[in-house]
């Protein structure tokens, strides 16, 4: 993935596209409140957001209504991807989510690329890079093992392990490196 500008506010579905009863679209960066507070109302729910607290927001369109929907912010750096985030929980109607896309995308956002919120997250130092690899992973899963595999990467057993050999590496190197400084004088004969 080329690594665009970590300024900008990005915008996608986290939902798969169709019809559903319930769609999720993630807005993240700088800026996500700024943008969000744009199309969802009532504008004051954005004057001190709290992390992790839900509203009930009215997505608009030059005074018309869209769809009443859910919306939960999380300041940064509380968030899956270190920056501000806006997740909207809207209709899953394919007019509904085009058009919070085009209104964020209208306001300052730009679309994100496949796997673009994981990335901010490892840049962030959100999770490191078998964390990353592993979400991934964890949407492909189609069996009980490759579920559990993902899920121990994601908790991070992956990396636990490889910073211990790495441990036990330096540790060896140091010990060589010791030995090697030793005089022919000290070594026993």
């Amino acid at each position: 993935m080329f690594i665009s500008d970590l300024s900008k506010t990005i915008i996608a579905p986290s939902t798969p596209p169709g019809f559903g009863a319930i769609s999720i679209i993630r807005l993240s960066g700088k800026n996500a409140f700024i943008i969000a507070s744009k199309f969802l109302y009532p504008k004051k729910t954005f004057i001190n957001p709290k992390t992790k607290q839900s509203h009930i927001l009215k997505v608009m369109e030059n005074g018309k209504l869209i769809d009443q929907a859910v919306s939960l912010f999380y300041k940064e750096p509380k968030s899956y991807t270190g920056d501000n985030i806006v997740e909207i929980f809207c209709h899953g109607s394919p007019f509904i989510i085009r058009k919070i896309l085009t209104l964020a995308i209208k306001n300052g956002a730009r679309e994100a690329a496949p796997g673009e919120f994981t990335m901010r997250a490892f840049i962030n130092g959100k999770m490191d890079l078998t964390q990353a690899e592993a979400v991934n992973d964890l949407i492909h899963s189609e069996s009980s093992a490759s579920h559990s595999l993902a899920i121990s990467q994601i908790r991070g057993e992956i990396s636990v392990q490889i910073k211990k050999i790495k441990s036990q590496i330096l540790n060896l190197f140091s010990e060589i490196e010791v030995r090697l400084d030793d005089s022919d004088e000290e070594m026993p004969k």
